[in-house]
């Protein structure tokens, strides 16, 4: 796993002043250990149990810590987990963080176990009054809040789906949500220009939507609507200022914003661009990749060459 300093205003999920990360463990970088009281542990547990997943990464979270000198464990998991707090900071760990207390004796900061042991229950109506802070709010599932729908039957959540997609008459009560709906639809397949006139139905109405604009950008930018997806992740950099580098926030709407660019051959801003969203995330190899065709159309080869490297390297890990 990547390795993040606890409390550090950045990790693989959330970035922002307000961010403190917790429990991004590494074997290379020394932790602290000790015990930590009954009551936190339980309390953590279940918070990962059903978290809040605003963004969720492809593969799963191996622990790469030891046992013994003789074998790895073999532990793993996928989620992450977002707490708020009232001192007004969003503490971000995975739910490896279970593992490494119980296994490991990984010792978080104090100040955490005082979040954990003072948060509300994910996902309940306080801890959305809480995340509104930070700019997240409870999503609509098929017309309904997140809350409500997690209490449907697996059967009945079937068939809300069934209906958001086949009733005519769910659609015309509904426009802006079966728009929307048609629009993702349309994005997973790979329709991006059929996918962008069914989502810009949606963000006349849903202007505070920023995932969804962020999801209309994107699609703009994949079927060459280079200057609405400039139009629109230039408005999303600018209402994050706070949280620059938070994914589907200003680090991916400039990365969108700087492919828009480059489509336009305007190379001089894609390279600004990219280089900031490499600044703030060396891993992103789509960026320095856009780095190296962009100097390379402007006859800058030698940093051409430079970026193809870092491309290289990033991708390998």
């Amino acid at each position: 796993m990547t390795h993040y300093r606890d409390l550090s205003t950045s990790c693989m999920v959330e970035e922002g002043p307000h961010v403190r990360a917790v429990g991004w463990l590494n074997p290379r970088f020394p932790f602290e250990t000790g015990d930590v009281p009954p009551e936190f542990l339980s309390k953590l547990q279940e918070q990962c149990a059903s978290p809040f997943q605003p963004l969720t990464l492809r593969g799963k979270h191996d622990c790469e810590l030891k046992l013994d000198p003789s074998a790895n464990c073999k532990a793993t998991g996928y989620k992450n987990l977002w707490i708020p707090s009232a001192n007004n900071c969003l503490y971000v760990a995975p739910e490896m963080i279970v593992h490494y207390i119980e296994v490991h004796r990984y010792q978080p900061p104090e100040e955490f176990v005082h979040a954990v042991l003072a948060a509300p229950n994910q996902k309940s109506p306080l801890y959305w009054q809480m995340m509104e802070l930070f700019g997240y709010s409870e999503p609509i599932i098929y017309g309904m809040p997140l809350s409500e729908y997690d209490s449907l039957s697996e059967r009945d959540k079937q068939l809300r789906a069934q209906a958001s997609r086949r009733t005519p008459e769910w659609e015309k009560a509904n426009p802006i949500e079966a728009a929307i709906y048609r629009g993702m639809e349309r994005v997973e397949l790979g329709n991006y220009f059929e996918a962008t006139q069914e989502l810009e139905i949606a963000i006349a109405t849903k202007t505070n939507d920023q995932q969804l604009l962020f999801i209309f950008a994107n699609a703009c930018q994949k079927c060459g609507r280079f200057q609405e997806a400039i139009n629109v992740s230039s408005d999303l950099i600018a209402r994050n200022q706070e949280y620059p580098g938070t994914v589907t926030r200003g680090k991916d709407a400039l990365l969108v914003r700087a492919l828009s660019f480059q489509g336009l051959q305007d190379y001089p801003n894609a390279i600004a661009d990219f280089a900031i969203v490499v600044e703030r995330d060396e891993s992103c190899v789509a960026a320095y990749v856009g780095l190296s065709e962009c100097c390379e159309a402007i006859g800058r080869n030698s940093e051409a060459a430079a970026y193809r490297e870092h491309a290289r390297r990033a991708e390998l890990g």
